[in-house]
């Protein structure tokens, strides 16, 4: 996520280790602590410093991660939209696979779903 320009990871989980973390969780989200830094190395392009990469092995657990990711989101209401985003979010996921007759030759695909603030479609 990315909230009055600081990046944070939403797939924390805010519930781990008792009420300090949510503390942590929201102070975190909401510009109180600092976000992760964004890194450039030659081999992997920009990344952000300390972002979660966690592993999936079905759809179901992909999605479950997503909804995490989204329910962590910043989000509040004003005239025109009464649950609105209030910043941008970034899912990625990478995706290796190999064929059952030669598990040596693997394929991999990266894709990006974002999120726009304020991009939820209205209607008049």
């Amino acid at each position: 996520q990315i909230y009055k320009e600081v990046c944070h990871d939403l797939l924390i989980d805010k519930n781990a280790g008792g009420g300090n973390q949510t503390a942590a969780f929201a102070s975190s989200v909401r510009g109180k602590m600092p976000g992760l830094r964004m890194r450039w190395a030659k081999a992997q392009g920009f990344y952000l410093e300390g972002v979660r990469t966690l592993p999936v092995t079905c759809p179901d657990d992909l999605m479950a991660l997503f909804k995490s990711g989204v329910r962590n989101k910043i989000m509040a209401s004003h005239r025109l939209n009464m649950s609105s985003s209030r910043s941008h979010a970034i899912f990625t996921v990478h995706v290796t696979a190999s064929t059952p007759d030669d598990p040596t030759e693997v394929t991999r695909a990266k894709l990006a779903l974002v999120d726009l603030a304020g991009s939820e479609r209205q209607s008049v």
